[in-house]
């Protein structure tokens, strides 16, 4: 499916789909896929910052699957700082105890 989607460069045209075939990929265990497709860059420049911290948000769940911690913590930083509004990354963080006490 993945090679599908590389040959008919689907996942370089629309942000929308890259996320869709992240989280497909995610659920799936397939991380190293998924954060491939997440390192892609897009054909267009059309991306707002909720895409952005939803990309970001993908990213830090698929090191967490890997037991990256350090890497987790830096995406769901990532994606605060892109949407301070996504609770459930900070929740993540604490939930996880990815970050101190201090930290938050």
């Amino acid at each position: 499916m993945h090679s599908l989607f590389l040959q008919y460069k689907l996942l370089t045209h629309n942000i929308s789909f890259q996320l869709l075939a992240a989280r497909a990929l995610l659920l799936n265990k397939q991380n190293d896929q998924c954060l491939a497709i997440l390192e892609m860059q897009l054909d267009n420049s059309y991306c707002n910052k909720k895409m952005e911290s939803c990309r970001a948000f993908i990213k830090a769940q698929c090191f967490e699957s890997q037991d990256n911690k350090l890497m987790a913590i830096e995406s769901y930083q990532e994606c605060i700082q892109k949407d301070p509004t996504n609770v459930e990354a900070f929740n993540r963080l604490v939930d996880c105890q990815l970050i101190t006490g201090t930290q938050k």
